[in-house]
């Protein structure tokens, strides 16, 4: 699914690649790498498990974290609508995308604790798409929306960690 921002579309449109619901992807995927567990019998082994839990509980609280310095800008969660403002306080000053990277983090870590093999596969591949696909695009919308203020930003601060 794609969206165009900008400025001034008529000049300078940008073709933007979105996860429409990223939150509802990550929540699939979790439930497939449930159900996936039962497929492969495997075990990570029970230390493996705790810190799986703990890494999901963590991812957890990076989405929220995160979500709640855009709601304190005043700007949108929604990946489908255009930013009104720049965020780069909080995590924001570590990542450019704490949601992204807490989303990646609880999917490894919910693999983990159920024995999912399938699951930490589903996390490569929600990564690769993310990192290849989806985030180069937002960055361009970024870029034609903020200009220099985002590629400053952009210059000081790592795409994940």
């Amino acid at each position: 699914m794609y969206y165009y921002y900008g400025a001034d579309l008529l000049k300078n449109p940008v073709k933007v690649y979105v996860i429409k619901y990223p939150l509802v992807l990550t929540s699939i995927l979790l439930i497939m790498s449930w159900l996936a567990r039962s497929l492969l019998s495997f075990t990570f082994g029970r230390a493996w498990n705790s810190i799986g839990w703990g890494l999901f509980v963590l991812g957890s609280l990076l989405i929220i974290v995160s979500g709640g310095f855009f709601k304190s800008a005043g700007t949108t969660l929604n990946p489908n609508k255009m930013p009104t403002k720049l965020v780069t306080k909080g995590l924001y000053r570590a990542t450019r995308n704490p949601m992204y990277l807490g989303m990646l983090t609880s999917l490894i870590g919910f693999a983990l604790a159920m024995n999912s093999p399938l699951g930490v596969i589903f996390s490569i591949v929600f990564l690769l798409t993310v990192d290849t696909v989806v985030i180069p695009s937002e960055e361009r919308a970024l870029e034609n929306i903020f200009g220099g203020s985002y590629l400053d930003y952009k210059s000081r601060t790592r795409r994940w960690i």
